[in-house]
């Protein structure tokens, strides 16, 4: 059988007219019509929402061809999913690795080799609280004249300490008038 063909029989199983499984799917019942007379092939993705609609497996609305190609679609997603995931991680170990180069000209010496080895034995949501912990203390020490470079005022700023001018008129000025008027 057609997929076409086995999407008509579960609809027909199921109780339901074209009309009906297009409107579970969003769709207009002549599109459901093209499908199962064979003039169009639904996508993967339809496929799926096809076989939910109609409460059955997909392999009961697929012809041995198409659920082939579905299987091969899907381990293909599945590894591509497992890729992208990989490479995040990849990456997020290569940050961890700058950072830790960057603490280390920072720091030096035998604390930044404390630092290194307890980072190591955190994973990954203990390494980004650490990093995000040292990120929200540095901008509260940057607020500390002591603790600020001499040439504060030509180092850039970060977008949390720039400062922005409220050009709004203060409550009990008349209406219309501006600070400086």
């Amino acid at each position: 059988m057609t997929t076409g063909q086995l999407i008509q029989q579960a609809r027909k199983n199921a109780g339901l007219s074209q009309k009906q499984l297009g409107e579970k799917l969003g769709l207009s019942a002549s599109m459901i019509g093209q499908w199962e007379n064979d003039l169009r092939n639904p996508k993967m993705e339809t496929l799926e929402r096809i076989a939910d609609a109609l409460g059955v497996p997909i392999s009961e609305i697929c012809s041995k061809d198409v659920l082939k190609n579905y299987e091969i679609l899907k381990r293909s997603r599945e590894n591509s999913r497992n890729l992208v995931q990989e490479t995040k991680d990849i990456l997020e170990q290569y940050a961890l690795a700058l950072r830790q180069q960057e603490a280390i000209k920072v720091l030096g010496g035998e604390k930044i080799e404390r630092f290194v080895y307890a980072m190591n034995d955190l994973n990954n949501d203990g390494q980004w609280k650490v990093v995000n912990h040292a990120v929200d203390y540095a901008h509260d020490l940057a607020k500390i004249p002591e603790y600020q470079r001499e040439c504060a005022e030509t180092a850039p700023q970060s977008p949390s300490t720039q400062v922005e001018t409220d050009t709004t008129p203060a409550p009990d000025a008349p209406e219309g008038a501006e600070e400086g008027e």
